[in-house]
C-alpha cells in the first residue's frame, strides 16, 4: 500500500526486474533506455523534481553464463546517454559479476571500469550472496554523485538467497548550517604542471624509506596528496556557495 509497481519482464522463465515507487513521486518510465533481452533486463525510471535535477533510477538483472560483450555495449550506450543529460543517476541490480574478483577476472574488471570512468561509485562493498562454500558480491548499487552523503548496507533476510541491499542519499540542503563543506578549487589548475611534478618526483627514494606495505602506501599517499593539494587546493565553501551547491548538486 502506498506504492506503485512497474516492471520489465523476462523472455525466459527466470529474471525480470521492477520498482516499487512511492505514490507521491512524479516519475516517467524511460522507454528509450529500458530493455528486455535474452541475456539481461533493465528498467529505467526518471523521478521528476521541481527544485533540482531529476533523478534517474535503473535496475538490471544479467542472466548468468550469458555473453558479456553485448551487455557491456548496452551499459556503455546507456551511461554515455545519461552523461549528456547531466542528471543524478542510481544503477542497481544483480549483475552476476563478482566484484570481489575484479583483480583476477578481466571481464569483471572491465565492467567496473566502465562504471568508474562514467563517475559511478559502487556502494555495496561486502558479499551479497553467501552459501556454505562461497561468498560473492554480485549485487550492487552505483551512484554518480560524490557530492552527496550516502549510507549503504546489505541486510540478512531469509526471503531469498541474496542479501537485501539499500542506499540512503542525503542532500546537502538537509545539513545543519554549522557543518563545514570543503571542495577542491580547480580554477587555477595547470594540468601539465601537475603531471610534470608527479613525473619528476623521486619515488624510489620515497619507497626506500620504509619496508612494509602499509608504510609504503602511507608514504606514497602522503607525498601524492601534498602534490595534489599544491595544484588543486581544498577550500571551505562560503554560505553562498553552500546554497548554490545544495540547489545544483
Amino acid at each position: 500500500p502506498g506504492y506503485n509497481f512497474v516492471s520489465q519482464p523476462s523472455h525466459s522463465n527466470a529474471g525480470g526486474v521492477g520498482f516499487f515507487i512511492k505514490e507521491n513521486l512524479k516519475y516517467t518510465i524511460r522507454e528509450d533506455l529500458s530493455i528486455s533481452e535474452n541475456l539481461y533486463e533493465a528498467l529505467w525510471i526518471e523521478i521528476e523534481s521541481d527544485q533540482e535535477r531529476n533523478m534517474l533510477c535503473d535496475v538490471i538483472y544479467r542472466h548468468p553464463k550469458g555473453k558479456l560483450e553485448p551487455f557491456f555495449q548496452y551499459v556503455n550506450f546507456s551511461l554515455q546517454k545519461i552523461h549528456r543529460e547531466e542528471k543524478y543517476c542510481m544503477i542497481s541490480g544483480d549483475f552476476n559479476l563478482d566484484l570481489l574478483k575484479f583483480g583476477s577476472h578481466s571481464e569483471t574488471d572491465e565492467f567496473l571500469n566502465i562504471l568508474l570512468t562514467n563517475f559511478f561509485q559502487p556502494h555495496i562493498l561486502q558479499p551479497t550472496r553467501i552459501t556454505d562454500h562461497s561468498a560473492t558480491l554480485i549485487d550492487n548499487i552505483f551512484f554518480n554523485s560524490l557530492e552527496h552523503f550516502t549510507i549503504s548496507r546489505n541486510v540478512i533476510y531469509d526471503i531469498a538467497d541474496h542479501l537485501a541491499n539499500f542506499l540512503i542519499i542525503d542532500k546537502f540542503s538537509t545539513l545543519p548550517n554549522n557543518i563545514k563543506i570543503y571542495k577542491r578549487n580547480y580554477s587555477k589548475l595547470n594540468v601539465q604542471a601537475l603531471i610534470n611534478e608527479v613525473q619528476s618526483t623521486d619515488w624510489e627514494e620515497t619507497f626506500a624509506e620504509v619496508s612494509n606495505p602499509t608504510s609504503l602506501f602511507e608514504s606514497f599517499y602522503n607525498k601524492i596528496t601534498r602534490i595534489v593539494d599544491k595544484h588543486i587546493p581544498v577550500k571551505e565553501l562560503s554560505k553562498k556557495e553552500k546554497k548554490l551547491q545544495a540547489k545544483h548538486g
